[in-house]
């Protein structure tokens, strides 16, 4: 079964997530996680980038054409506004203009702009607009380019977690929430009204704050080779906290590139000190969640704070934001509520990492979800048919196992009426004075549709020279009696001394059995009709005659319905058989 790949660049590590399946039912196969070092971002190092992604494709062995990929939304500037139109193709046209007026320090043409719309009023729409740096989405497909890899779909990695959130049933149409990640340099935060994702904010509050400040560290991402004030959202800033943000302090990576590890704590002054980070960690957090609850109010409350990201495994933090928001928080716990074969490993280690690339892998299996895509303009995907090939190579299996089935079915029927019309033909053959072998012999001519042509043709044959005469007792000559009688019933219709001209006559089915003639029919006279009932049931010896008729109607044609059969009991009265 096709695989379907979800990476989700974080901000100091890289997560490749693989699934299988359908939307509603998948398994996630694969999963793995590279920490890199921060001398990658500083330095602009894009080779140690390529080596992680292309060692674990090819240790997974994963398919390099059925990938998404996200790019972290601290990277990316949000915003919400009407616009005065509710087409799709209307408001695609004029999103990059509109978006502009709302983020003047930054040039429009270096920016990629998409957009979710929220809600619909009268003839307007209001607008969920990302807008992310185009050198930021260059610099990601250049990476993958290295690797070998073309994604079919580049997003952000908070949509991702709508999509997995939305999957896993936690969020349904009447669903008001806060989802949270809380990752190492930066909190998203997401609200989700009526089950619709109406807001994203991404204050930069992360976990490093928890560690040591080393110097000469800097707060870079895999993506960020330089901080340009012209990528900071100074909407999003606070002033009064600028200075804190500031001095968040981050631990220092050892000269060979190995992963960070937090320093050891010395004694109960290092203890104390760990405890009053997270404590200031877990108060930004709070007050951060409140700040965008009061700046985008929900129509009810939520009932619930989804948490996700690094973050959502420190101790007692979950527990903490519920008592001091009054509203439950459920960190995410994927591996409990998906199958999935990562057998070995233990789910506490990596089970805050899987929500992101699961949402990109369900994505490509066809889930719905937010369609933020910055594969646009001069970065947009040329070979579509990638795309659809995994829907169309399934469309084709289906179409030619239907057609194996419908022909399996059409020749089973073929041989079915093939058994039952030469049941028939043995038995016309037989009342027409044929032996088995001698019409069977005439029966297989070298085209199948000739069969009923050649048999006929022997029938005729046989007819003409006379050599197969009916015998007296067969259908052919019941025919022919009744044939008589009709006649002479209906001559001279037309003489002065007849109960009246007769129009119709029809014979509308003629039915004939081996011993056995069934006629249906319409005349329009009355008196012919009773004419020819006479007449039949005065017929030659050895006939017996059954008959109906219909009511008389003025100006109606009569139905009649006759039945002529052989008596095999001659001498026996008429009555008496009736």
């Amino acid at each position: 079964m096709a695989k379907y790949v979800g990476i989700d660049f974080g901000s100091r590590s890289i997560k490749i997530l693989a699934v299988e399946g359908t939307p509603k039912r998948y398994t996630l196969t694969h999963f793995a996680e590279r920490e890199l070092p921060l001398r990658t971002a500083r330095e602009g190092d894009d080779e140690l980038v390529v080596q992680a992604i292309d060692s674990m494709f090819t240790e997974m062995k994963l398919p390099r054409d059925r990938v998404a990929v996200s790019l972290p939304a601290q990277d990316c500037l949000f915003r919400e506004f009407f616009v005065p139109f509710t087409s799709t193709e209307q408001i695609a046209k004029i999103i990059k203009f509109e978006t502009e007026n709302f983020i003047p320090s930054t040039p429009i043409e270096d920016m990629i702009v998409d957009f979710h719309p929220i809600a619909v009023e009268a003839e307007r729409t209001k607008l969920l607009v990302v807008a992310c740096p185009k050198k930021n989405v260059a610099r990601l497909l250049e990476i993958l380019r290295r690797c070998d890899i073309d994604p079919l779909h580049v997003g952000l990695d908070v949509a991702g977690l709508y999509t997995t959130c939305v999957s896993l049933g936690l969020i349904g149409p009447a669903t008001n929430a806060v989802l949270v990640d809380l990752g190492s340099q930066a909190m998203k935060i997401a609200l989700v009204e009526e089950g619709k994702l109406v807001h994203i904010r991404t204050p930069r509050v992360g976990t490093e704050v928890l560690t040591r400040k080393e110097e000469g560290s800097e707060e870079l991402g895999l993506l960020d080779s330089k901080l340009d004030m012209a990528d900071i959202d100074v909407g999003q800033l606070d002033l009064k906290e600028l200075e804190k943000e500031l001095i968040v302090s981050l631990s220092s990576f050892e000269e060979r590139g190995e992963a960070p590890s937090r320093p050891e704590p010395k004694g109960a002054e290092g203890d104390a000190k760990d405890a009053e980070r997270q404590e200031a960690l877990l108060s930004r957090a709070h007050r951060e969640i409140l700040r965008t609850l009061a700046g985008h109010r929900l129509k009810s409350p939520p009932e619930k704070i989804l948490l996700a990201g690094g973050g959502s495994i420190l101790p007692n933090l979950a527990e903490a934001l519920a008592g001091k928001l009054q509203v439950e928080v459920v960190p995410l716990d994927v591996l409990s509520q998906v199958r999935h074969s990562l057998n070995g490993t233990d789910p506490a280690e990596f089970n805050h990492s899987l929500p992101v690339g699961l949402g990109l892998g369900l994505k490509l299996l066809g889930q719905p979800t937010i369609d933020f895509d910055l594969r646009k303009e001069e970065f947009r995907f040329t070979r579509k048919f990638e795309q659809v090939r995994g829907a169309l190579a399934v469309a084709i299996s289906g179409a030619f196992c239907l057609v194996l089935a419908l022909c399996y079915l059409v020749q089973d029927m073929t041989k079915e009426y093939r058994k039952i019309h030469d049941a028939y033909l043995k038995e016309a053959m037989a009342s027409a004075g044929f032996g088995k072998e001698e019409w069977q012999e005439h029966a297989a001519p070298a085209r199948e549709d000739r069969r009923l042509d050649a048999i006929l043709a022997l029938a005729l044959s046989r007819l003409d020279s006379g050599t197969a005469a009916p015998s007296d007792v067969s259908a052919l000559r019941i025919l022919k009696e009744f044939y008589v009688v009709a006649g002479e019933v209906t001559k001279g219709r037309n003489d002065p001394g007849n109960p009246g001209p007769l129009k119709n006559f029809f014979i509308d089915h003629l039915e004939l059995r081996e011993n056995q003639l069934d006629v249906q029919g319409t005349i329009d006279h009355s008196d012919y009709l009773q004419r020819l009932m006479k007449a039949l049931k005065g017929s030659p010896s050895g006939y017996f005659t059954k008959y109906d008729y219909g009511e008389f109607k003025e100006g109606a044609d009569i139905p009649f319905s006759v039945t002529i059969e052989v008596d095999r009991t001659p001498g026996v009265d008429e009555d008496e058989d009736n």
